[in-house]
C-alpha cells in the first residue's frame, strides 16, 4: 500500500485551485505579510517600523491623563504604598496565598519588564521580586504611577534612562528578528 504524501495532495490542490483562479497567486501574497508587508499591514508600514526603531531621540517622560501622578523611588516602595496609589484597584480577592496569608489580587497592577512584557503584581512577593530584579540592575529608580490612564501598560512608568535603553534594545532586536523573519518569507504571527 502506499503511504499517503500530505505535501503532495496540498501541491495538487493548490495547483487546482490555482487553475481556478488567475488571481489566486497574488491574493495569496496580499495574505502573506512576509512577502507583501505593505498590503498586509497598510502602506509605509516597515518605513514607520524601521523610523521608530532608529529614534534616539526619544522622549522618556511620562505624560499623565489629567496632570494626576504619583512619583516614589522604588527602595521606599511596598504593597500597602502601591494599593493607596491605585484605589480603583486591589478590590478583588482571587485567593489567599497558603506561605504568607496575604491575599492576592485579579484586579492588580502590571509592571513593565526588559523583555517588553508585563508583570501583574497581585500580591507583596511579586511587588518584592519585580524590585529585586529592578534594584539589582539599575539601583533606585523612580517609579511613576498614573492611575486615571486608560491602558494598563500606561499605569506604571519607570523613570530611568538605562532601564528604557535597555528595554528599547530588546525591541529593537526583537523587531530586527522579525524583520528577518519576513525577508525570509517565514510568518511572524
Amino acid at each position: 500500500m502506499k503511504k499517503f504524501d500530505v505535501h503532495k495532495w496540498n501541491q495538487k490542490r493548490r495547483l487546482l485551485e490555482q487553475d481556478d483562479d488567475p488571481n489566486w497567486q497574488k491574493r495569496q501574497d496580499d495574505m502573506t505579510p512576509g512577502k507583501n508587508p505593505d498590503a498586509f499591514y497598510g502602506d509605509g508600514s516597515l518605513d514607520k517600523l524601521r523610523d521608530l526603531a532608529n529614534d534616539d531621540e526619544e522622549d522618556y517622560d511620562f505624560d499623565p491623563e489629567d496632570g494626576v501622578v504619583d512619583e516614589i523611588e522604588l527602595e521606599d516602595l511596598d504593597f500597602k504604598t502601591l494599593k493607596s496609589f491605585f484605589p480603583k484597584f486591589y478590590q478583588k480577592e482571587k485567593f489567599t496565598r497558603p506561605q504568607t496569608g496575604e491575599p492576592v489580587y485579579s484586579d492588580a497592577i502590571s509592571f513593565p519588564n526588559l523583555d517588553d512584557s508585563m508583570m501583574e503584581i497581585g500580591d507583596s512577593s511579586a511587588l518584592e521580586d519585580w524590585k529585586e530584579k529592578v534594584l539589582r540592575r539599575f539601583g533606585n529608580v523612580e517609579i511613576e504611577f498614573n492611575d486615571e490612564a486608560k491602558n494598563y501598560f500606561d499605569r506604571v512608568f519607570v523613570h530611568s534612562d538605562d532601564f528604557n535603553d535597555a528595554r528599547d534594545e530588546f525591541i529593537r532586536g526583537k523587531m530586527s528578528a522579525m524583520q528577518g523573519d519576513m525577508d525570509k518569507g517565514r510568518s511572524i504571527d
